[in-house]
């Protein structure tokens, strides 16, 4: 089926990247803190960056460098953070990156194995 083709999963994936980097750059976009909301909307961005990525991928050994990508990503990101006024780059935020792509990986190599 035409929908379903790797290639669109990376170029969603590539496009949410993008979007992610701009919403962690921008100084206006900060999530909010508090109650660890924030640690929750990291692990569901990164853990969908991770599963499109993944989606795209047909090997084992591919699809563990995704989630490696996305978590280094995820720390690129927070080492960025540090240079923007107004931002600040976080370990939490990169547990919380980093437990949503692996998450992410643990799902779809869980289904893939299965189906």
């Amino acid at each position: 089926m035409i929908l379903f083709r790797p290639a669109y999963f990376l170029l969603a994936a590539l496009g949410l990247a993008g979007f992610m980097l701009y919403g962690s750059l921008a100084p206006e976009l900060a999530p909010p803190g508090e109650y660890g909301f924030d640690k929750l909307l990291h692990a569901g961005a990164y853990g969908t960056l991770a599963g499109l990525g993944l989606l795209g991928t047909r090997t084992r050994g591919a699809a563990i460098a995704v989630v490696l990508l996305v978590i280094a990503y995820g720390g690129s990101i927070e080492i960025l953070q540090s240079f923007i006024p107004e931002r600040s780059g976080s370990w939490g935020d990169f547990t919380a990156n980093s437990l949503g792509a692996i998450a992410a990986g643990m799902v779809v190599l869980t289904w893939r194995r299965v189906t």
